[in-house]
């Protein structure tokens, strides 16, 4: 029956005969059992099991190597070490001017920071600028790590803001999405007077 518009109605129409036809129902069945006995005889299957046993026993072993597990990541691991430094404060900067400042952040420890994109275990950024009583980047999403960073890697994230009126403080701090924020691990937190 082909597979389509009309094919249940066709099937039942085909079943129908089929089962309408005692003759042609017995000869199905027997070419059944034949096929059962031709391909599904337990003498063959037992046999078949047999020599793939007896090639495996005549194969050399592998090598054996310790097994090393990867290094955890950020989705499970306690505590955080690395550094965080920008680039793009040099005074003076002029109230109420923009600029595009350089984060870069590296990973010193063991366990990997997973890529923002990840969800759960991904690193974003968290950042304040704060004047006034107010952080003037409340409503800017949090910006994420760009890929995952072994230990020892590094990755830069350009942002680019404004410098808001009076004095200001800026806070930069990762969080792992799905659990804390890296000072919560022991990890780095970048803040400065700016």
């Amino acid at each position: 029956v082909p597979i389509g518009e009309g094919e249940a109605e066709a099937l039942a129409a085909r079943a129908g005969e089929a089962l309408g036809d005692r003759q042609r129902l017995t000869a199905m069945g027997e070419r059944a059992r034949d096929m059962i006995r031709r391909d599904h005889d337990p003498a063959k299957a037992a046999k078949a099991v047999r020599d793939a046993c007896s090639e495996l026993a005549d194969l050399e072993p592998p090598e054996r190597t310790p097994a090393t597990p990867p290094p955890p990541t950020t989705l499970t691991w306690g505590s955080i070490e690395g550094s965080i430094a920008v680039e793009g404060l040099e005074e003076p900067w002029a109230e109420g001017s923009r600029r595009t400042l350089r984060i870069r952040l590296k990973n010193r420890g063991r366990a990997r920071w997973l890529a923002g994109e990840r969800g759960n275990g991904g690193v974003v950024l968290e950042m304040k600028l704060e004047a006034g009583g107010h952080n003037h980047l409340e409503s800017q999403p949090w910006p994420p790590l760009p890929l995952d960073l072994h230990q020892d890697e590094e990755a830069t994230i350009e942002v680019a803001m404004r410098r808001p009126l009076g004095d200001c403080t800026l806070k930069i701090e990762p969080h792992i999405l799905g659990n804390a924020g890296f000072s919560a691990l022991n990890g780095p937190v970048f803040e400065q007077v700016v």
